[in-house]
């Protein structure tokens, strides 16, 4: 009888520490992605995305790229950390330039994404916010 009341406390001391935890407390993104200057370099079977980290936090921690894919007649999404740069979009066509258009979207720690702070990239265009 003794083990098994050791064992409720343990069990309600580990209830108690585990419902304390702050990590279910929801972390919205603060990047401004208006200011991180998107721009293209088409290249032969690929499109290179290019953005300006700011310094120091940069107010997400990742970013998803969405867009249309002609050639597959398909959406996709990319996945870049928060470190990224720059990637490239492999196995896209010339034919298709003016097509594609991407959507930059940052997401927190906890998965939330960024309220009114996505950006387009339209290749053959300029960026425009969307709405």
């Amino acid at each position: 009888m003794d083990a098994i009341n050791k064992l409720c406390i343990l069990l309600f001391i580990l209830c108690t520490l585990l419902s304390c935890s702050n990590d279910s407390e929801e972390k919205v993104p603060t990047a401004d992605l208006t200011q991180m200057n998107f721009r293209y370099e088409p290249g032969a079977g690929e499109i290179k995305l290019m953005w300006d980290m700011p310094e120091g936090d940069p107010g997400f921690y990742y970013m998803k790229i969405n867009y249309y894919d002609p050639k597959e007649k398909k959406d996709k999404m990319v996945v870049v950390s928060s470190y990224a740069s720059f990637i490239i979009i492999d196995n896209t066509r010339a034919r298709y330039n003016g097509q594609y258009k991407f959507t930059f979207t940052p997401y927190s720690v906890t998965d939330t994404p960024g309220p009114l702070i996505r950006s387009s990239l339209y290749v053959g265009g300029r960026i425009r916010p969307c709405s």
